[in-house]
């Protein structure tokens, strides 16, 4: 993979060439617009009605939330799986605690952490009427996965102030904050 700027760095498709994560979420984006601008209109009112947004800003909600599909592609977890992608993840200026990862038990798939991560940081499904369908399109149910392997994302997620090890290019932030 060639030098590139470290935000494109984070790989979603694997290959020659690869296909950027961020390019990849706006990808994603275009299309579901595309699509909404197909669909009858009824489709974006209800959209517009059951959030209280016009219609234009309903559908900008859904492309984004339709970008948001795999945010799990840009934890480490999924990052470190190509090895031509992890190392320009590296050469990038990221970095993530290798040993603690290489552990079998700490591999989640990245639609599971796309799961919590938008759980964790979008508002409860059922704080709109249209939240529970939109929601069951863009991320993996819960439902989806044993308990156990909920806890267990949850705690690969967690446990560790940062998985990324608090590393990453200079003017890029890892943190919340």
């Amino acid at each position: 993979m060639p030098d590139v700027h470290p935000a494109l760095a984070l790989w979603a498709k694997s290959g020659d060439p690869f296909h950027p994560f961020l390019a990849h979420m706006l990808d994603t984006a275009a299309v579901a617009t595309a699509l909404l601008e197909r669909e009858p209109i009824r489709s974006r009112r209800l959209f517009a009605e059951d959030w209280g947004l016009d219609e234009e800003n309903a559908c900008r909600v859904v492309a984004w939330l339709a970008g948001l599909h795999d945010l799990g592609k840009a934890s480490p977890v999924f990052q470190r799986g190509w090895a031509p992608g992890a190392a320009a993840v590296r050469h990038a200026g990221f970095c993530w605690d290798e040993e603690w990862l290489a552990e079998p038990t700490r591999w989640v798939a990245h639609g599971v952490f796309t799961d919590v991560l938008l759980r964790n940081h979008l508002p409860p499904s059922d704080s709109h009427a249209a939240w529970p369908a939109v929601w069951a399109k863009l991320s993996v149910p819960t439902t989806a996965f044993p308990r156990r392997s909920m806890k267990r994302t949850e705690r690969t997620a967690s446990s560790r102030s940062n998985a990324w090890n608090g590393t990453a290019p200079d003017g890029m932030r890892l943190d919340r904050g």
